[in-house]
């Protein structure tokens, strides 16, 4: 759409550049300071046509012979009855003749007849004709005396059937060789005025077909097309653009019937503007104009059909078809307003019509025709200015039915994804509530009871990380960022993936030597998303993972043999809820993916291979290699003497939790650390806990964020601050699910606390006390 707009601004602009450039070529071949002094263009009341009531015809002397016979003074409605007919035309000279140097001569120009002889007191000054009419220019010598005060001349004419004859006839006087300039400035005009005229109507026509097309509306796009072409034809005619293929004898007939044409298809035009397509005002439209081809076609039939007629008849088509389609335009609406709309585009229609009734009245007032190409260039910019418009509300429409589009795709994608949740989040309740209910028969069979742990475990699992993508999904702006083992990463990944097919071998190769910058969990989170996909494909065989340097970054590359990625569908499988080949797949995994490897500054992407028939992801992450980091973990130490005791704290407001937690620890105490001596604590509120703070030191302290549920005020991350403020010591966690926009310096533990994570947290406790010691 982009490069539509520019090419058709330069289009528009190469013409109305080509319009300007001849208006400006018409201007300078206008006559100069010095030369329109030296010429008198008459005014009309200085000259007086009259016509003789007897003669018809001359040929020798007619000056001496006709001057004094009797002459009827005619008017500029005066309609001819025969075609030849003899004129006198007197002339009163003006005092400002004295001024102009000599020689002297009169210039004669738009005698609009077929053929003319022309006689003064110095005899006859020749015979002229041309084309449908002697519009040139006739010059005569100018002989005058002191005693002259005014000349006189016989024309002996020969009309065509429809001429204005003398009526716009102008009259130079003047300084010979000026005038002679005036016939060469009218010949340079006669090329660029009808040029100028034809330029600008073009530019209108190209302005509007362009947008017309743009807008895509069809069934108006013919109609208006004709509409322009036919103001078009009209403005070549008016502005005395001759037309070869018309019979000279027949123009004004042919000039009706292009009024009468634009008549019927302004009407068509304005009635579609108006959505009127009713079968019976459409037909009587085509009636009503048929029956109007029928009365012209007699009227150019009759003997003299020109003048009155020809005039009535212009009038009537300039009015008729502006009346006739504000009629129905302005039924719309008013229909449109009793319907509670507000009805502006209808309105702007009602004011360019208004518009163009003046024009037309106006024009019908002063009887002055040839004026008529600015009613049609009123027209053409009034096209072109409406299909603008309606290239623009055509934006608007589709602009907006595409925002429709999306939100609906939107609301199906999110339903789709919030039932693909609500599925996997009741699940694990759902079989926790089973469970419950029959605890006392699988208490008889602890490796049963083992097993449906395990299942449960996996399913919270998958649940769990199908949240943290829909945080990581939804979370803007910023992420923090700091410096991470890649080997400690993958590992972690790993370890929150439930794999509960133990055919799918994984494999790393980490030839990485660099450290990672990154924001760890969600690194751990692209990783673990990645890989699970894979395993929900069921013609996984094998998951190889390979890390390595590529100059300042480290490469990421997952493949997975087994499956194989088409290539429409690896172009969209970044896209915001899209899902496919997983039944219960929300189309957020890999989008939160891509989201999470951009916020890093670095781009995320996908292979895929038919003939090996495995598909790989790649990502890169910035890394440094003056920080090389080694891929193993500090192992922290398992050995304590057995007079060693701990002190463990726990704040949590929810029952349920407080118990899992006292459970936990001593399950995982008695398996794994049987010989420690350890006291367990539970507060309810942060500021119980604040209150016997002073009874604990170097504690192993577990908090949970949200502790409102029995009336306390303060949140568990607000309790560690204080804690810290007092200058205590103590290994402390908050437990909680929330992810927090910013980086807060605390460590968090999942509220989800297992017994895997209860030992590491003792182990850890364990080095963390062994390092106050020392």
């Amino acid at each position: 759409m982009k490069k539509i707009r520019l090419i058709s601004s330069i289009v528009i602009l190469a013409v109305v550049g080509l319009s300007i450039y001849l208006t400006v070529s018409s201007l300078n071949a206008t006559l100069t300071q010095s030369e329109r002094e030296k010429i008198i263009l008459l005014p009309s009341y200085t000259y007086q046509f009259e016509v003789h009531e007897e003669v018809k015809s001359c040929s020798e002397d007619c000056h001496s012979q006709l001057l004094n016979s009797k002459w009827k003074k005619i008017e500029k409605d005066f309609i001819p009855k025969d075609r030849e007919n003899i004129f006198k035309l007197s002339i009163q000279l003006l005092p400002e003749i004295n001024l102009i140097e000599r020689p002297l001569a009169i210039l004669f120009s738009y005698l609009d007849v077929e053929e003319v002889a022309i006689w003064s007191k110095d005899g006859h000054l020749g015979d002229f004709r041309g084309g449908a009419g002697v519009k040139e220019f006739i010059k005569s010598p100018l002989k005058l005396t002191a005693k002259d005060k005014t000349l006189e001349y016989i024309f002996v004419t020969k009309g065509a059937d429809k001429n204005l004859y003398l009526f716009n006839t102008l009259i130079f006087l003047g300084e010979s060789s000026a005038l002679t300039n005036i016939f060469f400035h009218t010949e340079r005009e006669k090329v660029t005025t009808p040029l100028l005229y034809i330029m600008l109507s073009f530019t209108f026509v190209i302005i509007f077909l362009l947008f017309q097309f743009l807008s895509k509306k069809e069934e108006l796009y013919w109609k208006k097309g004709i509409l322009a072409l036919f103001s078009s034809l009209s403005i070549f005619l008016t502005s005395y653009l001759s037309l070869e293929f018309i019979d000279h004898s027949y123009v004004y007939y042919y000039f009706i019937l292009l009024r009468l044409s634009w008549s019927l298809v302004f009407i068509c035009v304005f009635a579609d503007i108006a959505k009127i397509h009713t079968k019976n005002t459409i037909r009587n439209i085509y009636i009503l104009h048929g029956l109007f081809f029928f009365i012209v076609t007699i009227i150019q039939l009759m003997p003299n059909p020109e003048g009155h007629s020809f005039k009535i008849v212009n009038s009537f088509f300039l009015i008729f078809p502006v009346l006739i389609s504000l009629y129905i335009v302005g039924s719309k609406l008013r229909k449109s307003i009793s319907g509670q709309k507000k009805g502006v585009y209808l309105t702007y229609i009602m004011t360019i019509l208004f518009t163009l009734l003046i024009f037309s009245l106006i024009i019908v007032t002063l009887q002055d025709f040839t004026k008529l190409y600015y009613y049609d260039f009123f027209v053409l910019i009034f096209l072109a200015i409406n299909s603008i418009l309606e290239f623009r509300l055509n934006e608007k429409t589709i602009e907006k039915q595409r925002e429709q589009l999306i939100a609906s795709a939107q609301d199906k994608a999110i339903s789709f994804t919030a039932k693909s949740m609500a599925h996997d989040l009741r699940k694990p309740l759902s079989q926790i509530s089973s469970i419950l209910e029959n605890i006392e028969t699988y208490q008889k069979s602890p490796e049963l009871l083992k097993k449906i742990s395990k299942q449960i475990n996996a399913n919270i699992s998958h649940s769990e990380m199908m949240l943290s993508s829909l945080l990581d999904f939804s979370k803007e702006g910023a992420i923090e960022l700091s410096t991470h083992s890649s080997q400690q990463i993958i590992e972690e990944a790993i370890d929150l993936i439930a794999i509960e097919n133990k055919s799918v071998e994984i494999s790393i190769e980490n030839d990485s030597k660099s450290s990672l910058n990154c924001n760890a969990p969600r690194i751990i989170r692209v990783i673990a998303n990645i890989i699970q996909n894979a395993l929900e494909i069921e013609s996984t065989s094998k998951i190889f993972i390979h890390i390595s340097d590529i100059g300042k970054k480290t490469r990421f590359e997952i493949t997975n043999i087994g499956s194989y990625i088409e290539k429409e569908n690896r172009e969209k499988i970044f896209n915001n809820f899209y899902s496919k080949g997983k039944p219960n797949g929300t189309g957020l995994g890999l989008a939160s993916c891509k989201k999470t490897i951009q916020l890093h500054g670095n781009n995320i992407w996908v292979d895929s291979n038919k003939e090996n028939n495995s598909t790989s992801f790649f990502f890169e992450l910035d890394s440094d290699l003056n920080k090389e980091i080694e891929n193993k973990t500090d192992e922290v130490p398992k050995t304590y003497s057995s007079d060693q005791r701990i002190d463990i704290i726990t704040c949590n407001d929810d029952l349920l939790t407080n118990l899992n937690l006292k459970t936990t620890f001593e399950i995982a105490i008695k398996e794994n650390f049987s010989d420690l001596n350890y006291s367990l604590h539970s507060y309810t509120s942060g500021e119980e806990l604040l209150k016997n703070i002073d009874k604990h030191s170097n504690s192993l302290l577990l908090c949970d964020y949200n502790l409102n549920l029995q009336g306390g005020k303060l949140n568990g991350l607000e309790v560690l601050e204080i804690i810290k403020e007092s200058g205590r010591k103590f290994d402390d966690y908050l437990m909680t699910n929330w992810e927090f926009d910013s980086d807060i310096n605390v460590r968090t533990l999942s509220a989800r606390f297992l017994k895997e994570d209860c030992i590491s947290l003792i182990e850890s406790h364990l080095f963390f006390l062994d390092q106050r010691n020392h």
